[in-house]
């Protein structure tokens, strides 16, 4: 996890550092606009998206030390990771305009670096991946084996649903591929919402 963790802070500096080089260079992208009407709803939903992790904080309450202080240390990190992500974004969307991409490492020119960097994006989604989905298979797995006594069998169902829960995320990946922007918005507006 901490090596996907460093992967995914090296992508994110080089594409600000990509966005900052083409502001110094071409300056403002010119079809900037203040407020999208007809883009805004997708916007709200992928704002709520991006803090979809929260639920992986609550682990972390457990092994901290001193667990009084987390409400102080959650709110703060939020904070900070809210401004990250206006920063970025502002800072992407003033370079590239309205043609920016959904995934910044979609980036139409192939250079070098463009593709270093999606190569080691997908080492750190799959770095991340299992602390990402732990809630999810403990939710489905309190819910569909709590009844079920502790076994050898009951290890391969668990592992069984958890298959079936990667393969359905595939598929689901594989079909709202050619619209992510839209489908991240769905899923922040129904699913991420506290």
């Amino acid at each position: 996890n901490a090596l996907g963790s460093l992967i995914q802070i090296v992508c994110i500096v080089f594409v600000a550092f990509c966005a900052m080089q083409v502001l110094h260079e071409d300056a403002l992208h010119t079809a900037v606009v203040a407020f999208d009407k007809h883009r805004w709803v997708s916007f709200l939903g992928t704002s709520v998206f991006a803090f979809e992790g929260i639920a992986c904080v609550l682990p972390i309450r457990e092994a901290m030390a001193r667990p009084e202080t987390f409400n102080g240390v959650v709110s703060g990190m939020i904070v900070v990771l809210a401004m990250m992500l206006i920063g970025f974004g502002v800072v992407c969307y003033l370079a590239w305009g309205p043609g920016v991409a959904a995934v910044a490492l979609n980036a139409p020119e192939a250079s070098f670096g463009v593709r270093l960097a999606q190569a080691l994006y997908v080492v750190a989604v799959f770095c991340t991946y299992p602390i990402v989905m732990y809630p999810t298979f403990a939710i489905c797995e309190g819910q569909v084996f709590h009844r079920v006594p502790f076994s050898l069998k009951r290890k391969w169902l668990k592992n069984l649903l958890r298959t079936c829960i990667v393969l359905s995320q595939l598929a689901l990946a594989a079909v709202a591929a050619s619209d992510v922007e839209m489908f991240v918005a769905l899923i922040g507006a129904v699913c991420s919402v506290p």
